[in-house]
């Protein structure tokens, strides 16, 4: 049981899949060597104390663009997952 709870999973890159927008729910996919992909569930909350331990865990390495958007800036729910096709 200890070798699965001490495993290590990596983000390898990728996008949020929202499973669902009312309520704001979506799964991250983390890699693990030699195993099927973690899935991360991601609800509103639990999103936002993750952007903020990684906006900490970054410091003053943080990219301009990587801060909160509001208002007309922020993305909706419906445009997180939209193509770059145009």
């Amino acid at each position: 049981m200890d070798e699965k709870r001490n495993r290590i999973s990596q983000f390898t890159g990728g996008t949020v899949v929202v499973v669902s927008t009312a309520p704001l729910m979506g799964n991250v996919e983390l890699a693990v060597a030699g195993e099927a992909p973690v899935y991360l569930q991601l609800d509103r909350t639990s999103a936002r104390r993750l952007a903020s331990a990684l906006l900490d865990f970054l410091g003053d390495d943080v990219p301009l663009k990587a801060g909160a958007r509001s208002g007309d800036e922020a993305l909706r729910p419906e445009e997180l997952n939209a193509s770059n096709d145009d």
